[in-house]
């Protein structure tokens, strides 16, 4: 959010700011394991592209798991807006973007925000890390940064007064974890769901 009296950036406290050094070679495959271990199979994430081409180079590689909807400045409203209401619903997890969704839309549960570059502006993080963090809710921000851009990112935190966790590569034992921990959960959601007369054929 933005003070405007004393016309300063400010980072929302419930949002935790995580940054990650990531050569562009390693790009989607980086992304693909981020959402696995921070948001997992059940949890809502967006990922922030600087252009509509990388959205689609993103798209193309096919290897985030979760189910993927996408919203840029060439795709029609009318899809944008289904897009949009299947991440809402939840029928879609993650949402890969331009700066079309950084402001002015409300995503009450979304649990983590990904920025594949730092942004060129200090006022454009905030309002995309805001798109997380939201009535009360925690929240996470990942950030990704190279050699040649790192110097955006220390602005960011010079100007806002805050330290990024500096985040390692993901490794696999993280993979697993995060695996192991969505299947508990969706096996959560199972059981939770079945009525009586169905586990009444497990039990007896």
């Amino acid at each position: 959010m933005i003070d405007l009296v004393k016309g300063r950036e400010v980072i929302p406290k419930k949002i935790k700011h995580l940054k990650i050094k990531c050569p562009n070679s390693n790009l989607q495959e980086t992304i693909a394991d981020v959402i696995t271990v921070y948001a997992g199979a059940n949890n809502k994430s967006i990922v922030f592209c600087p252009r509509k081409q990388t959205v689609n180079d993103i798209l193309s590689t096919n290897k985030i798991k979760s189910e993927v909807a996408v919203i840029h400045g060439d795709i029609p409203q009318k899809q944008r807006e289904v897009s949009m209401n299947l991440f809402r619903q939840g029928k879609v997890m993650t949402l890969l973007t331009t700066d079309v969704c950084a402001r002015g839309i409300d995503l009450p549960d979304l649990d983590l925000v990904i920025q594949i570059e730092p942004p060129g502006d200090v006022e454009s993080y905030v309002h995309r890390s805001g798109r997380t963090g939201r009535n009360g809710r925690e929240g996470t921000c990942i950030t990704f940064y190279t050699q040649q851009n790192k110097h955006q990112l220390e602005r960011i935190e010079k100007v806002c007064k805050t330290t990024f966790e500096k985040l390692g590569p993901i490794q696999s034992t993280d993979i697993m974890a995060a695996s192991c921990r969505d299947a508990t959960v969706n096996l959560d959601k199972v059981y939770n769901n079945l009525n009586d007369e169905i586990l009444n054929h497990f039990t007896t």
